[in-house]
């Protein structure tokens, strides 16, 4: 298996440190090295990496510089970074240390950096990247589906609605409320929706959906609604009951079709 480079070590130091290299090798990661704040900078606009480790290399104003940069640059702001290499300071002079967090790194080993505590801390915030990528990715992947199926729907000219039952709320997509005169606001009761029925057609669309409800079989009918501009439509309900824990009908919820379109 080929290492990925998620791990960015910056240092001056033309050695990589010990303790790097092994955690690196452990956790088959690729470590990729910039010997500069501007390098670091540079690969940090165009990689996302899951850990950031800035190197101690003697001179302090020059590693708080870096710690300040990478966390002020879009890209890198919220990467994790973890200062390395620290000399012990005596609890009467911990200014370096305090410096370090302040400048924005979320953790400080002393020198010499020991690889189990490394270790451990790479595998957390790695497992934490790919856990945020994996979000990522799905995200996208509803996103694309949602587009995908809005796309379907509109062709077909359905729309897409919901009942709650116990709040007599009906939601539904902007088609739905364009089928039935475009006014109806999200939420508003059935008896809104009914009212839009051909006078013809209401008494067995309410036996329809009332006996689904009662049986928990499909809901199937068809009949008028007016258009908003004054003439009958023909459209198609159907829709399936949901029913909770309990086994009782909480909701009802399908498509509309605009039959008259077809």
């Amino acid at each position: 298996m080929s290492a990925v480079g998620l791990i960015l070590f910056v240092c001056e130091s033309d050695k990589l440190d010990p303790a790097v290299a092994q955690v690196g090798a452990q956790l088959g990661q690729a470590v990729v090295r910039a010997r500069s704040a501007a390098d670091a900078l540079a690969l940090a606009d165009t990689t996302d990496f899951a850990l950031i480790l800035v190197g101690h290399a003697g001179d302090a104003a020059a590693l708080l510089q870096t710690v300040g940069l990478v966390r002020a640059n879009g890209r890198s702001s919220h990467t994790p970074v973890v200062v390395l290499g620290l000399p012990p300071s005596p609890p009467s002079a911990p200014a370096l240390l305090e410096q370090v967090y302040e400048a924005g790194a979320i953790a400080a080993l002393n020198d010499p950096v020991s690889p189990t505590i490394l270790a451990a801390k790479a595998r957390f915030y790695l497992d934490a990247f790919h856990t945020a990528a994996e979000r990522r990715r799905a995200e996208r992947a509803l996103g694309q589906a949602s587009a995908r199926l809005e796309t379907i729907l509109a062709a077909a000219n359905l729309a897409v609605w919901e009942w709650d039952i116990a709040a007599d709320q009906v939601h539904g997509d902007a088609r739905l409320a364009a089928m039935f005169g475009g006014v109806l606001p999200p939420g508003a009761p059935m008896a809104a929706y009914l009212a839009a029925l051909h006078p013809d057609d209401l008494a067995a669309t309410r036996a329809r959906l009332r006996a689904s409800i009662e049986s928990g079989a499909g809901y199937d009918a068809t009949f008028r609604v007016r258009a908003p501009e004054g003439r009958w439509r023909w459209v198609i309900a159907r829709g399936q009951v949901d029913t909770g824990s309990d086994g009782a009908p909480r909701a009802v919820s399908g498509v509309v079709i605009d039959a008259t379109r077809q």
